[in-house]
């Protein structure tokens, strides 16, 4: 059997049903035979919107997937998608490739050195017999190290005669032990929770996967104590009547009132990163218990207290069993705080948050927001780019952390849209919702014809306010011309009816609101361009 075909038919043996990429000469070979094999590709338009699809298709799947470029500049294209893949924590295999033994090939490039600069991982094939096993172990390593893995097959070896045998699933039973929490630091940690008058109890995205928010629902509601979420979290612990919401920038101003009184948080699976912590001041003079897997994820910048290497369902497990077996239930005497933040918490009103300020051309991103919220479905998943819009929907829109992810691992815009596309692929069976904005949009909006060619249920939602808005407002500070940072886009609806999707404008609360009829069965992507006003956006 040739190199070539080995690689197709591994790959299917893998279980790896849907290949991204973009076919040339270092991969079109194989790719074609995994489509003669009635394997699924999904080309796209620029090697980083493969990466991006695929990270998004990984990403909500929960499955390493797989992903194909080829030579030097297909490889250098990916670079920014794969450095958000790998910040992100994402899990999937780029197969890549050595260039021919040419002096002075122009598309020559330094793999390894291509990896080590995104931070994702890299295993060079050295012998033709060497290609199966090293597939497996690709996607093992990638699994095991939660980062994407540059296979490296060379395109000398496509045409070598070798062996095929059954392939094996990379086994990665032994890394899935939990580790519980050392019993000296169990008894710290609770000793912290139950002396705490105002606790916070934390979730980060490590507690999502280890499933433990149930167990820190229970310790909760022993100590008691308010609960919130980092934005990776989101959703969480919806419907406690003590739930805070997203802890950190995106707090609402209760949240901020309370977590400002609080004189401990313990966090279980959170990085407590600068914009959890808001540069650290969440947290000064504060108690903080923080538990993570990782020792190097522990964070002491922030106030004072104790770091915990254990599994979060783990920990909260143990606090909770012990509070119940010491007979303590602070939730049977609840403290005045936590009646009067019940209180405060049934009563909000977000409308009552802020003073529109839609103009008739245009819309207010809140209100917008907040209208958008009210149609889409309950099952919905959202992906989101990064810029000056998207604290609004990350504040305003019910997100669900198992149906919620973002490109800001990078700080880069213009990965959003390929993400989307991603995630949809993976989740054809409910609404994917993209939220770009205008200049992240024209970035990647060459990617909705993929979207379009696969017929994918999405939602591409625009948040337009013709300019790099940030730089708009930045100028004005530093006493410039702010209009230096407007943009002459062509209209979104027209390229977006062009690439084969359906589109409409919105500048009110009404053409929100009528795009609910038009998501009911969604069959092909639908792009709504909002219209907004750059210098009308709060500076929050």
């Amino acid at each position: 059997m040739l190199v070539d075909e080995l690689i197709a038919r591994s790959l299917r043996e893998l279980g790896k049903d849907v290949l991204f990429g973009l076919m040339g000469d270092a991969n079109m070979r194989y790719i074609a035979r995994y489509l003669r094999d009635h394997g699924r590709f999904i080309p796209s338009v620029d090697e980083g919107g493969a990466v991006g699809m695929c990270d998004g298709y990984s990403r909500a799947s929960g499955i390493s997937g797989v992903v194909s470029v080829t030579h030097g500049p297909g490889v250098t294209n990916t670079l920014t998608a794969l450095t958000e893949a790998v910040r992100a924590r994402s899990s999937f295999v780029l197969l890549v490739s050595t260039t021919p033994p040419v002096k002075d090939h122009p598309q020559w490039l330094d793999l390894r050195t291509a990896a080590e600069l995104t931070g994702a991982g890299y295993i060079d094939v050295r012998r033709p017999g060497d290609v199966q096993g090293e597939i497996s172990q690709a996607f093992r390593r990638s699994s095991i190290e939660r980062r994407p893995i540059l296979l490296d097959i060379p395109v000398v070896m496509l045409d070598a005669e070798v062996e095929y045998r059954a392939v094996e699933a990379p086994g990665i039973a032994a890394s899935a032990q939990r580790p519980g929490p050392d019993p000296e630091v169990l008894d710290a940690a609770l000793g912290i929770a139950m002396n705490a008058d105002r606790p916070i109890v934390l979730a980060g995205r490590g507690a999502v996967r280890s499933g433990a928010g149930p167990a820190l629902l229970r310790l909760a509601d022993r100590l008691p104590a308010a609960t919130a979420t980092t934005l990776l979290a989101a959703g969480v612990f919806r419907g406690h009547p003590l739930d805070l919401g997203i802890f950190g920038t995106l707090a609402h101003p209760e949240a901020l009132d309370f977590i400002a009184g609080a004189d401990c948080v313990l966090a279980f699976g959170a990085g407590l990163s600068l914009h959890t912590t808001v540069d650290g001041d969440l947290l000064r003079g504060k108690t903080v218990v923080q538990c993570d897997t990782d020792p190097t994820a522990i964070n002491q910048r922030w106030g004072r207290g104790l770091g915990v290497v254990a599994d979060a369902r783990q920990l909260a497990t143990a606090m909770a069993d012990a509070l119940e077996v010491a007979g303590h239930d602070g939730g049977k005497a609840m403290p005045g705080w936590a009646a009067g933040l019940q209180a405060t918490l049934a009563g909000r009103e977000p409308w009552k948050e802020f003073t529109d300020r839609s103009t008739g051309d245009t819309i207010d991103i809140r209100t917008a927001m907040l209208r958008l919220d009210e149609i889409l479905p309950a099952e919905r998943t959202i992906v989101s780019d990064v810029g000056r819009f998207c604290r609004f929907p990350w504040r305003l829109l019910r997100l669900d952390a198992d149906r919620f992810w973002h490109t800001g691992s990078f700080g880069s815009i213009g990965l959003g849209l390929s993400l989307a596309i991603g995630a949809a692929i993976a989740r054809s069976d409910q609404l994917t919702v993209a939220l770009v904005g205008d200049g992240g949009g024209m970035m990647g909006i060459s990617e909705l014809t993929v979207a379009a060619r696969e017929r994918l249920p999405l939602l591409v939602v625009v948040l337009d306010d013709a300019a790099y808005g940030a730089e708009c407002r930045k100028l004005a500070e530093y006493g410039l011309d702010p209009d230096y940072g407007r943009q002459r886009w062509p209209e979104f609806a027209g390229l977006a009816e062009a690439y084969g999707a359906d589109a409409a404008v919105a500048r009110s609360e009404e053409d929100v609101l009528a795009l609910k009829s038009r998501l009911t069965g969604l069959s092909r992507p639908f792009l709504l361009d909002v219209k907004l006003d750059a210098m009308s956006i709060p500076n929050e």
